[in-house]
Formats: C-alpha cells, structure tokens, sequence
C-alpha cells in the first residue's frame, strides 16, 4: 500500500513529513514494544502525516505536533488513566485536533497484536469502532467519526 498516494487521492495535495530514520523507528518500538505493520509501512513513507482538514497521524521522530512518545508519555500520567478508563487498552496513533484520538485496540491476549481501529472521544471517554477497519480504511474515512 502507498499510503501517500491514498491519502492525496483522498484529500488532495499534502505536504508529507520526510520518512522515520530506520534508527528513530527501532528505537521507538524498543522503548513502547511493538506497533501495528500497516503503521510502521505508513511511516516509511512519512513520518506522520496530515489527513484531511482535521487528523493527523503522530510522529516518531519531533515534527511539528504530537509525536508518538509524547502522547505514551502523557498517558501514563495516574490522572488520565483515572479519568478516562475507557481509553486505557488503545494505542493513540492520530488527534482529530479537537481532544479525540484514533487508536488501534490492542489485543489482551498477552501478545504484540492490534485489532480493530476505534475513534476515542475525550468529552465522554467513549470508544466507537471504524466502520471501515484497516490504515486504509481509516484514511478514507476518518473525518466522518469526528462531531
């Protein structure tokens, strides 16, 4: 999958962050353990990347925005966990820019393994599942999920 070409087929003309260092990458998920396979494909490509007028997919490497780690490290934080319990088992990979964020579920299993893309609202710490599953598949139709 060219996740650059889908996501300016979708959206339009992008501008694309430079590809995550082969380094930054192995690094990151030494540090966070594993990441879902389409995502690491995705990142390179660009490490992360606008998606319409309102999502964006975090970085590895500090770009303007959310990187990676900063969100993990804010949510580690007894607070957030606390508040919003609903989020916990979610691995935030894209803010809608407003609060929200899409995360891959992860799997309770005891592996690395991810399962379905959820939009996650911060006002109601609710989960909604994507209609459309897969990196693909959130690249077309994220911005519906967001109210």
């Amino acid at each position: 999958m060219q996740y650059k070409d889908l996501i300016t087929a979708t959206y339009g003309e992008t501008d694309f962050n430079p590809p995550v260092s082969a380094s930054a990458l192995a690094e990151f998920i030494q540090r966070n353990g594993a990441i879902p396979d389409e995502l690491s494909d995705l990142l390179r490509e660009t490490d992360g990347a606008p998606v319409g007028d309102m999502v964006s997919i975090f970085s590895v490497e500090s770009r303007d925005g959310y990187t990676f780690q900063s969100v993990i490290d804010e949510w580690e934080d007894a607070e957030y966990q606390q508040l919003y319990p609903n989020s916990q088992d979610l691995f935030f990979f894209a803010g809608d820019g407003m609060g929200g964020f899409f995360g891959y579920r992860r799997n309770t299993d005891g592996d690395d393994s991810f399962g379905l893309i959820c939009y996650w609202d911060h006002e109601t710490d609710t989960i909604q599942e994507l209609a459309e599953q897969g990196l693909d598949g959130f690249i077309r139709t994220c911005e519906q999920y967001i109210e």
